[in-house]
């Protein structure tokens, strides 16, 4: 490893390092004591234009030599990597190794090794991608201390086709500021042929961690599972998700989503905007906010002001009942008060 400092000091016209920007990691730490690893994914804040930054070095080939240095070890928890190959590779085609056997990445998300989704960010907030390119830092999320193998393939051969027969539903409800000063967020609900109501680790996901940016939305679902043990034996260590998928249901059953959100240094309304996989047109997909039921097939986006993230939520399907506080005890109690007035 290398200083930052030193890595980047030749491309910025001579500027003095920390005057026109700073460099941190993904656990926050910046400045001097930051060193460049191969492969992990930094943050790095502008503070002024500057004309160019450059960094040189030699080009990663796949020769068999020094292929297996584009893989990564990652950690437990959340891991911010950067490609090492200058090439695109297919997330499809990640193998996974937990020290003993090695796992397809379907493979390793049904096992609980890891959440199954690789986010990248820009301006606009986080994104899952299926695609992992050069030159741009990505979020990947483990259950345990894992090997993530990179090779290149061909492109048909690397994309990660799943059976026709399975049926899986999602919407993504995407959060961002009218005057675009400051980064959006994403949540993402979903319908699964073997999915569960309950925690599922690489099912359920947790929420995105949040980026430098000083002006912010964020978006999650509160659960409480906690400490709730899924059927791979994977304890949950959070309240809040990212994604929350659940068992298939008829059109006149219905799901119920339950989305927060907070807003720190944003000052404008929010645009609230939503895309989902085709769904068969006798399930309502409605969203609750503002006292207002908003039909979410007839409509793509709406403006709210920010208040109104606090509370919103989804509703999937046609049950009337699905809001209802409905009791589910009954209980016969002494009469009182006692003696009573007939």
């Amino acid at each position: 490893p290398i200083s930052v400092e030193m890595l980047l000091s030749d491309g910025l016209d001579g500027s003095v390092v920390g005057s026109d920007f700073v460099y941190y990691t993904q656990d926050g730490n910046w400045g001097a004591a930051v060193f460049y690893q191969f492969g992990t994914g930094y943050f790095l804040g502008l503070q002024d234009e500057l004309n160019s930054l450059e960094v040189s070095g030699g080009l990663l080939t796949s020769n068999g030599e020094i292929e297996a240095s584009a893989d990564h070890s990652l950690d437990k928890g959340w891991n911010l990597v950067a490609p090492k190959l200058v090439r695109s590779v297919d997330v499809g085609s990640f193998i996974v190794s937990d020290g003993n056997q090695d796992f397809t990445w379907d493979e390793a998300q049904d096992h609980g090794l890891v959440a199954g989704e690789v986010y990248r960010t820009d301006e606009e907030g986080y994104h899952e991608t299926d695609s992992y390119d050069p030159w741009e830092g990505y979020w990947i999320h483990t259950s345990r201390d894992l090997d993530l193998i990179v090779r290149p393939h061909s492109f048909d051969a690397g994309k990660n086709v799943k059976a026709d027969d399975v049926f899986s539903w999602d919407m993504n409800l995407r959060a961002n500021p009218v005057n675009g000063k400051g980064t959006g967020d994403i949540v993402k609900v979903g319908m699964h042929e073997n999915a569960v109501d309950g925690f599922r680790y690489g099912e359920d996901n947790y929420d995105i961690p949040l980026g430098m940016d000083e002006s912010y939305i964020n978006l999650y679902m509160h659960r409480n599972w906690s400490g709730k043990e899924d059927v791979n034996g994977i304890v949950s260590e959070s309240n809040d998700y990212y994604s929350d998928s659940r068992e298939v249901i008829s059109p006149d059953q219905a799901h119920v989503f339950n989305i927060q959100g907070t807003v720190t240094n944003i000052t404008s309304d929010i645009r609230l905007s939503w895309n989902m996989d085709e769904l068969d047109e006798a399930y309502k997909v409605t969203l609750l906010i503002n006292g207002e039921a908003i039909d979410m097939r007839a409509e793509t986006e709406i403006v709210v002001e920010a208040d109104a993230l606090h509370n919103m939520t989804v509703l999937i399907g046609d049950d009337p009942f699905a809001m209802a506080d409905i009791p589910t005890a009954f209980g016969l109690g002494k009469a009182y008060p006692n003696p009573f007035n007939p």
